[in-house]
């Protein structure tokens, strides 16, 4: 009796099983398939066996299956293999996006989305992408830019020259604050607000063009400016805030808007290179130390509007003449201070 191997329990006649000596038997990914070890693998297929009508999954090339592995039958045929789809991912919000793609530590700008705009909060002059002549992008992932938020660019002692684009209303408080080497500042038309010490101690700024839709200029918004040299102010523009121009030691012209009615405490003080200063019709009031130190200050026009000037208001200036009319409290103030006095006209 011829002896049988208990491991193979097979009823088919011999010439019907593969050839084992042509071909091998193997698990691939768990199945077990018949290959042609002379060809390649490839990505994953799905085959069909026409004898047995047996489908299975294989990463294996159907070039490199000749024979079914469940009946040794040759008639093969590849389907085509569709994996199971993968689970829609929810939409990225602009909030997910920003803790995505801009907190990340070399990344140039942290932004939040308020009602739909992006606030620029933080530049990272770390990052790759900071340039020395920068410019503020209109646009982030399709919302656009309106605001630089409270310190955004503060100390970023590598800008040179920054350009907001259209669209930007508000530049925030502090916001350029120490940036040392900053040249120049190119605003948008768009812009209204000019926060309190928005460019306080740029040391290098020596002149920004303010667009004419800016109706607010914050205190000590250009304090410590000292290299800038002139300043034309908006028409909108009603107030001198506190500080604004404080100790601005090269500033020697400024032409003030006639909507202004107040010139508020320590406006022009230290700005010792001021020489002419004419004060609109509407101005009612200017505040304590206003001009102090301004040592080269040789003329003010006062018009008859002012009802209050401050202590100290024209301190160490010791060359002034004042302009005005007679009858007026410029001429009264001007006395009382031993000032000069003059009732000829003073134009820019």
């Amino acid at each position: 009796m011829q002896k049988t191997n208990k491991n193979m329990k097979s009823s088919e006649p011999e010439e019907n099983r593969p050839d084992s000596g042509k071909l091998t038997q193997k698990l691939i990914s768990g199945e077990r398939t018949v290959i042609d070890p002379e060809k390649p693998i490839s990505q994953e297929h799905r085959i069909r066996c026409s004898s047995c009508n047996t489908e299975w999954n294989t990463k294996v090339s159907p070039e490199r299956i000749t024979i079914c592995p469940f009946c040794g039958g040759e008639k093969l045929r590849t389907i085509p293999f569709r994996p199971a789809p993968k689970p829609e991912q929810p939409q990225e919000t602009p909030e997910k996006s920003f803790a995505r793609e801009y907190n990340r530590p070399f990344d140039l700008f942290e932004y939040s989305v308020e009602g739909g705009e992006i606030w620029i909060r933080r530049c990272n002059q770390s990052s790759s992408f900071f340039r020395e002549n920068l410019t503020v992008p209109e646009t982030i992932n399709g919302y656009p830019v309106t605001s630089i938020f409270k310190d955004a660019f503060k100390h970023c002692d590598r800008l040179v020259s920054v350009k907001i684009p259209e669209g930007v209303t508000k530049i925030g408080i502090a916001c350029f604050f120490g940036c040392d080497n900053l040249e120049k500042a190119e605003l948008p038309d768009s812009l209204e607000t000019v926060s309190s010490g928005a460019f306080c101690n740029c040391g290098k700024l020596e002149s920004i063009k303010l667009p004419a839709n800016v109706s607010f200029l914050g205190g000590r918004a250009f304090e410590n400016c000292v290299s800038l040299k002139s300043v034309v102010l908006p028409e909108r523009i009603t107030d001198i805030s506190v500080s604004l121009f404080y100790n601005c030691v090269s500033l020697e012209s400024i032409v003030l808007p006639d909507e202004i009615m107040t010139v508020s405490k320590d406006a022009f003080s230290g700005c010792k290179k001021l020489k002419k200063v004419v004060l609109p019709q509407m101005v009612t009031t200017i505040g304590k130390r206003a001009f102090y130190g301004c040592f080269d200050l040789e003329s003010v026009y006062i018009p008859e509007s002012v009802r209050r000037i401050g202590v100290l208001a024209f301190y160490a200036c010791e060359d002034i003449t004042v302009y005005s009319h007679t009858l007026t409290y410029a001429e009264e103030y001007a006395k009382s201070e031993r000032l000069h006095f003059s009732t000829r006209p003073l134009h820019n």
